[in-house]
């Protein structure tokens, strides 16, 4: 994020805060802007200073923040999601909501603390399925239910952030004291530490995972999803790579599929060419041909033109599309 967006969006939030109570909060947690390694952190900083050392401030992350010392020390209570893919933004921000309601009646006084090691990546980059992952958030729904503290949250971080604070962290939230909250959040830290190197990802090239999709892997009834990682415009990277749509051509997949090539300049190309109609179009690769495969040319039947803002049903997001083209090759 550039310095001067970040600056705006805190213009208008701190704006916004003025004369509240308090505050539930939705972020992500892995933020970085322009001269600004913690933006979130750094909001929550301001808005302490607006409301405050007493008023409760509650904040839902992702799985995959980042989170800072700063986060920990500005917010009441900090409260991740626990699945992954992250399905249940509706029950942590509704775990949220409760914590800041008996917050607001005085019934807490939450306070939140965090533990961290000098890893990149760990707890098996928050598969919630199985592994130190599913440890930990068990053994936190355990306190949580037990009522010896307020909540847990396990991060696994976002490994692609280049910044000081990237890694895993656990954050405890208690209420007042938070001596239990501290050595829960080290002792859990300690066993994301000690199982590190397990990882249940294995890494495979394009051209495998093509030949084992051809082979009729995934036929049982079920799609085979194959995933570029290394396209992840999370992690920097331009969202428009054609190596693996390439190969998919090259092996003549039947009953395929490929989401989604960023390119502008083809949407544009697409409305030209109008629904219906068969056209030429240069997709992809216009911002780092060398890394993702460069622009492929192809021709094809335009099925479908789109300009609309959707509800991505069973998830808690609103889905934009700033224009959008669909081919049949």
């Amino acid at each position: 994020m550039t310095k001067e967006t970040f600056e705006q969006l805190c213009t208008w939030f701190l704006a916004g805060a003025e004369g509240c109570d308090g505050a539930l909060i939705n972020l992500h947690g892995a933020m970085v802007a322009e001269g600004c390694e913690d933006p979130e952190g750094e909001v929550l900083a301001r808005l302490r200073t607006v409301f405050g050392p007493d008023a409760p401030i509650v904040v839902t992350l992702d799985l995959h923040a980042n989170v800072t010392e700063k986060m920990a020390a500005n917010a009441s209570a900090l409260i991740a999601v626990r699945t992954y893919p992250h399905i249940d933004y509706y029950e942590r921000t509704w775990q949220g909501a409760e914590l800041m309601d008996r917050a607001l009646r005085g019934e807490i006084r939450p306070r939140t603390v965090i533990a961290k090691r000098p890893m990149l990546r760990g707890l098996n980059y928050g598969r919630t399925q199985s592994g130190p992952m599913r440890d930990l958030l068990e053994r936190g729904d355990a306190l949580e239910a037990s009522g010896k503290v307020l909540a847990v949250s396990v991060c696994a971080g976002f490994t692609r952030s280049d910044i000081y604070d990237v890694g895993p962290s656990v954050t405890v939230t208690a209420d007042g004291d938070t001596t239990e909250a501290k050595r829960v959040a080290e002792e859990f830290m300690d066993y994301a530490w000690e199982t590190r190197e397990f990882n249940s990802d294995t890494i495979i090239s394009i051209a495998e995972a093509v030949e084992r999709a051809k082979a009729g892997e995934g036929s049982a009834g079920k799609p085979l999803v194959l995933a570029d990682d290394s396209d992840n415009t999370g992690g920097g990277a331009y969202g428009d790579g054609t190596n693996l749509l390439r190969a998919m051509i090259a092996a003549n997949l039947q009953n395929a599929a490929f989401h989604a090539i960023f390119d502008p300049a083809a949407v544009q190309a697409g409305i030209a060419i109008g629904v219906g109609n068969k056209g030429r179009i240069i997709l992809g690769g216009k911002h780092a041909p060398e890394m993702g495969g460069g622009r492929s040319r192809w021709r094809h039947r335009l099925s479908l033109l789109l300009t609309a803002a959707f509800a991505a049903t069973g998830l808690p997001f609103l889905a934009e599309a700033h224009g959008s083209a669909l081919g049949r090759a």
